[in-house]
C-alpha cells in the first residue's frame, strides 16, 4: 500500500518510544499561550502546573491521587515503573500508550515484542548473572555464590525483620488460594501449598512497592519485566516437589520466557521447608530476609533464531514443612516487559 511504512521501521519507533519509559521529561502545562492552546486540545489540563494528557486513551488509575498529593511528582521519579505505568497522565508518560497499542495489534509467531530483550542468547544472561552479583555484593555484606552450574546466588541480608515480617502481614490480607490449582497437574499431589499473588489493592501497599523497587535495584532491571509477587504459605505436610520455573507458553508470548527468579524468605517454620537444588547439590534453609536468585532459562541457537528452553538443571524442590508455617515471595523476570504487556492486553 502506498505510504505505508515497513513493519521493521514500525517496531524500532515502537522501542524507541519505550525506551523513554527509563528516561520521561512530565509535560506540564505553564500560563502561556502556547500551552494554553496544549491544554485546550488535550482536555485534560485546566491549570498550571497540572499533567496534560497528549493521548485520549491515556488515564490514571483512580488510586493515583493519594501517591502523587504533594503536587511536585517526586513520586513518579522514585517509582517510576509502577507509577509511569499506572499514572501515566500524572507521570507525563502517556506518549508511549498509543505505540504500545498498536503494537499489541501485530501479534505475530514469533509474537511482535513491546521492548526490548533483557537477553537474546546464553552469552547474554551469562553477562547479566556476573554483573549482577557484583552488584549484589556493593549492595549487601551476606552474599555467596552457592553454585555456577547452575547460578545459584544467595543473599542472606535481603530483607531485615520488620521488612519480612511486613510481606507476611500484606500477604495474610489478601485471601489465598490451593497453590495446586497453578499446576499442570492440579490432583497429581505434585504441590501442597496455599498461594496468593499480589494484585489490585495489594501492589498498591507501600510494602510491595518498595520490595519490587529493591528487586529492581539489585537486579538493575526495571519493575516492568516482573510478574505481581506470588506469596506461597506452607504449612505443616506441604511442600512442592521438583519442579522447573520456566512456563513453555511464554515463550510464544510478548514478555518472552522467566528469565530468573528472585525467592525469598520472609518467615521460616520452626522444623524442616528447606529449598533443594538437587542438580547444585544444595540444600537451602529457610532464614527470614535471605534471598536466592536463579537462572530459569537455557537455550539452543537454531538455524534461523535462537529458542529459549528450560535450564533442568535450575530445578528445585521445597522440602516438607515439618512443625510451623513458611512464608516466601516469588518474583518472576521476564526477558521482555511483562507489567505494559498485561495491562494493555497483549496476549499474556
Amino acid at each position: 500500500m502506498t505510504g505505508a511504512r515497513p513493519r521493521g521501521i514500525m517496531q524500532s519507533i515502537v522501542w524507541l518510544r519505550l525506551m523513554m519509559l527509563s528516561s520521561f521529561v512530565v509535560d506540564v502545562c505553564n500560563a502561556t499561550n502556547t500551552d494554553a492552546q496544549d491544554s485546550d486540545a488535550s482536555g485534560q489540563c485546566n491549570r498550571p502546573g497540572q499533567p496534560c494528557d497528549v493521548n485520549g486513551d491515556c488515564v490514571d488509575d483512580d488510586r493515583c491521587a493519594a501517591w502523587l498529593s504533594t503536587g511536585d511528582l517526586s513520586n513518579c521519579s522514585v517509582f517510576p515503573s509502577f507509577l509511569q505505568l499506572h499514572c501515566p497522565v500524572s507521570c507525563g508518560a502517556c506518549s508511549i500508550s498509543a505505540s504500545i497499542q498498536a503494537a499489541c495489534k501485530m501479534q505475530e509467531s514469533p509474537p511482535q515484542q513491546v521492548s526490548a530483550p533483557l537477553a537474546e542468547n546464553i552469552a547474554d544472561l551469562d553477562k547479566i548473572c556476573q554483573k549482577l552479583e557484583a552488584r549484589a555484593r556493593q549492595l549487601y555484606h551476606r552474599v555467596e555464590l552457592l553454585s555456577s552450574e547452575p547460578w545459584l546466588l544467595q543473599i542472606d541480608d535481603f530483607l531485615d525483620a520488620e521488612e519480612a515480617s511486613g510481606l507476611v502481614a500484606l500477604a495474610e490480607a489478601h485471601p489465598f488460594l490451593d497453590g495446586a490449582l497453578y499446576t499442570e497437574t492440579p490432583h497429581g499431589g505434585q504441590r501442597a501449598s496455599a498461594t496468593s499473588f499480589c494484585r489490585g489493592q495489594c501492589e498498591w501497599n507501600m510494602q510491595a512497592v518498595n520490595f519490587a523497587s529493591r528487586t529492581e535495584a539489585l537486579l538493575n532491571i526495571s519493575a516492568l519485566h516482573f510478574e505481581p509477587v506470588q506469596f506461597v504459605r506452607y504449612d505443616p505436610g506441604q511442600y512442592y516437589k521438583q519442579h522447573s520455573d520456566f512456563v513453555h507458553e511464554d515463550v510464544e508470548k510478548p514478555p518472552g520466557p522467566r528469565l530468573f527468579t528472585l525467592f525469598t524468605y520472609l518467615s521460616p517454620p520452626v522444623r524442616g521447608g528447606e529449598t533443594r537444588f538437587p542438580h547444585a547439590g544444595k540444600s537451602v534453609a529457610p532464614l527470614p530476609g535471605r534471598a536466592l536468585v536463579w537462572v530459569n532459562a537455557g537455550g539452543y541457537q537454531g538455524r534461523k533464531r535462537f529458542r529459549w528452553l528450560p535450564a533442568t538443571h535450575s530445578e528445585h524442590e521445597a522440602m516438607e514443612v515439618l512443625e510451623g508455617t513458611k512464608y516466601i515471595a516469588n518474583l518472576w523476570v521476564h526477558n521482555h516487559d511483562f507489567r505494559t504487556n498485561q495491562k494493555y492486553g497483549c496476549k499474556t
